[in-house]
């Protein structure tokens, strides 16, 4: 799987997971929580490939993976972790 598949792939799922997903500057991003306005974009996601692809990865060890890219952002930590599972699901 390349980063382009990954990133896609991830977008493909949150949209089905009902979050809105945007064309944003720059490129595409996922709302995991319109109160408090809190997004990660395509280079977020990119940012993480292919580490987050890991199998048996914990919960801590994705929530530090995403704070280092997108530090400050801990809400969007639940949703991201869904996403990822139902990823790894499809994956296995």
């Amino acid at each position: 799987m390349t980063e382009t598949e990954f990133v896609q792939r991830f977008f493909d799922i949150a949209e089905k997971s009902g979050l809105l997903v945007e064309e944003r500057r720059p490129g595409r991003s996922i709302c995991f929580n319109s109160n408090s306005d809190k997004w990660l974009s395509e280079k977020h996601l990119g940012a993480l490939f292919p580490h987050v692809l890991e199998q048996g990865l914990s919960d801590m060890q994705i929530n530090r993976m995403i704070e280092n890219i997108a530090p400050g952002r801990p809400c969007t930590h639940k949703g991201f972790r869904a996403i990822l599972k139902s990823f790894h699901s499809e994956c296995s």
